[in-house]
């Protein structure tokens, strides 16, 4: 079974449009016929935490769980969708995630770029600490990562790079178990 650390994984779904395991339900989103043309602030999700200054962007932080990222992620997809943009739902254990095709994706610049505009508020930002291209401690933090994923139990063997992780065979735990160790270790690892 291969998994990918958070912050390889989320990086990964928005630049590939590929999503990876995260078996937590997302929150309810806003039906796509209530997204106004050119949302306003206030159509991004109530519990997104504001990026500095005038950005009202969903900002992912250390406490943002990945069903509320995934329900970012779809509020901003369908959102595209409503306006034009092809795209593709992916089923992801309880989740359905809305995204750009790579054919949508490819032409934001141009065939779709008023649409890309007008739903971009309700775009995430993911936490610059989970990314090594804006994080410099990053390899050292992603090492506490895996060193803590292993000691509690759930058994995995980094890929190169800080790229993510594998599974030493098939967890045995919960999924609820695994996701709260994962988000404890992310925290332990990128917080402290």
């Amino acid at each position: 079974m291969t998994s990918s650390s958070r912050p390889a994984a989320l990086g990964a779904a928005v630049l590939t449009i590929v999503l990876t395991g995260c078996a937590q339900k997302a929150p309810e989103t806003p039906s796509v016929a209530e997204l106004p043309d050119k949302p306003a602030p206030s159509s991004a999700p109530s519990n997104a935490t504001p990026a500095k200054g005038p950005d009202k962007h969903p900002q992912q932080t250390l406490d943002t769980t990945d069903a509320e990222l995934w329900g970012w992620w779809n509020t901003w997809g369908k959102c595209l969708a409503a306006k034009g943009v092809p795209t593709f739902s992916k089923r992801n254990d309880q989740v359905e995630v809305t995204f750009p095709t790579q054919e949508g994706n490819a032409g934001k610049d141009t065939t779709y770029k008023d649409a890309f505009a007008q739903c971009d508020i309700l775009r995430p930002l993911l936490n610059p600490l989970l990314s090594p291209d804006t994080n410099p401690r990053y390899l050292d933090q992603y090492r506490v990562e895996i060193k803590c994923l292993n000691d509690n139990g759930l058994k995995v063997t980094p890929l190169p790079n800080g790229g993510g992780y594998n599974y030493d065979g098939t967890p045995t735990m919960s999924q609820d178990q695994q996701t709260k160790i994962e988000f404890d270790c992310r925290k332990k690892a990128y917080g402290g």
